[in-house]
């Protein structure tokens, strides 16, 4: 049978569509949870702070030149003293030795401010460096230790989430065994059970007077409109979730769903031509009822 009537029609895709739904908004959760309990398990992290690069300070050359600077100040200096105290210096070495301090001291000098001067510099920038790398490294640990605290104190919360996966491990089994239940009412062919398919015609059904199922799903072809679908999906999912919830309050007493089944079940009657079409739109209703007393108890939707 290609034909339906629409209204029961567009009644059964908009439950197999709001299921599909709900399973997706069961498996976000689940996911969102999964995060939560392996982010609290693994524990936050912050970066630990380097140690600096230090500049170099002494290389073999600037060794040289700059001990050569040194001796050059210091030796003449020295060797005038010794010569004084030690009183053997005639008047010739006393000269030489004074040539020796005014050629020298200055060289040396310049030899030293050249090459011993920068590297001063550098070791006391080093020294700057590494007493700030020393205070970064106590407030890491600092911080580190109090989020350790923290983090030990948030995974008491991971039993209490791990109840709330299987809550929702649960739901999810629960929608799938009405969407095995919905399906085998044999509306829809076996390849084209699943939400790409329901959404298209749903979205299909209820926005046009068609109502020959076999025509529309001749236009279907997922590898085409697969992407258009995942839009449709996106902006409808909550719409059709929030309709169905509304539904789920019009017929919240038992007296009202009796009455909408009694509804449904007379107009059968007037509608089908045979007892296998008849089966067949009972399948249907009985999806409508599942789906609804579901609907009535998920609370997560809410």
């Amino acid at each position: 049978m290609a034909k339906y009537d629409r209204e029961l029609l567009v009644t059964y895709l908009q439950d197999i569509c709001s299921l599909h739904y709900a399973e997706l908004e069961v498996a976000c959760k689940m996911f969102e949870i999964q995060k939560k309990i392996i982010q609290l398990k693994h524990g936050r992290e912050i970066e630990q702070p380097e140690e600096p690069e230090y500049e170099q300070e002494w290389d073999l050359i600037s060794g040289v030149i700059a001990g050569a600077g040194m001796f050059l100040m210091i030796g003449p200096i020295v060797v005038l003293l010794g010569g004084l105290l030690m009183d053997d210096l005639n008047s010739g070495q006393l000269g030489l030795v004074i040539v020796e301090m005014i050629i020298g001291i200055p060289l040396g000098w310049f030899l030293w401010n050249m090459f011993g001067a920068p590297v001063k510099q550098a070791q006391k920038s080093n020294a700057e460096l590494y007493e700030q790398y020393l205070e970064d490294l106590s407030l890491y640990k600092k911080e580190k230790n109090k989020i350790q605290q923290e983090d030990e104190a948030a995974r008491g919360k991971i039993p209490e989430l791990e109840n709330q996966l299987n809550y929702y491990s649960c739901e999810r089994k629960k929608i799938a065994h009405l969407l095995k239940q919905s399906y085998s009412a044999g509306v829809l062919p076996t390849q084209y059970r699943d939400v790409y398919a329901a959404t298209y015609l749903y979205d299909y059904f209820s926005n046009s007077r068609a109502d020959d199922l076999d025509q529309v799903l001749n236009t279907y072809v997922l590898e085409q409109i697969k992407d258009k679908l995942e839009e449709i999906i996106e902006n409808q999912r909550i719409s059709i979730l929030q309709q169905r919830m509304i539904l789920v309050n019009q017929q919240r007493s038992i007296e009202e769903q009796r009455a909408h089944n009694e509804y449904m079940r007379k107009k059968i009657q007037e509608i089908a031509t045979s007892m296998e079409e008849q089966n067949q739109y009972f399948s249907m209703i009985e999806c409508n009822t599942a789906t609804t007393a579901y609907f009535s108890a998920a609370n997560y939707l809410r």
